[in-house]
């Protein structure tokens, strides 16, 4: 069994908004991280990676602030930056090749064109 615990860091981008674009950019944008350990989990299973890349993934919601309303499109393309970094750089830190093939595993959207 694995004992490891791994940060997992996001650039949270403070006071997002529907009209983001007017706030002038941090220069130094205030790091948010959340503690997730994987001690208890066999990472050599499918099902104990999976779980890991699980907790990674809700970690990373949480440090970047909860997705916001659809509506908010800047707002909703920074969250899911946030996330999508977040993620890479903790399964990165934690280096375990079988998460590591779980998160490079992302669903691809098909979409079809009908008249």
């Amino acid at each position: 069994m694995l004992t490891r615990t791994l940060f997992t860091a996001a650039a949270l981008a403070l006071g997002l908004a529907a009209n983001a674009q007017a706030a002038p950019p941090r220069p130094d944008p205030e790091i948010v991280s959340e503690r997730v350990s994987v001690a208890d989990l066999d990472l050599n299973h499918q099902a104990g990676a999976a779980a890991a890349l699980s907790r990674i993934r809700g970690a990373a919601r949480r440090v970047c602030g909860g997705e916001p309303s659809r509506w908010a499109m800047t707002a909703v393309a920074l969250y899911q930056g946030c996330r999508r970094d977040a993620v890479d750089r903790a399964v990165a830190t934690l280096d375990h090749p079988l998460v590591t093939a779980l998160n490079t595993r992302r669903p691809t959207s098909t979409m079809v064109a009908h008249r």
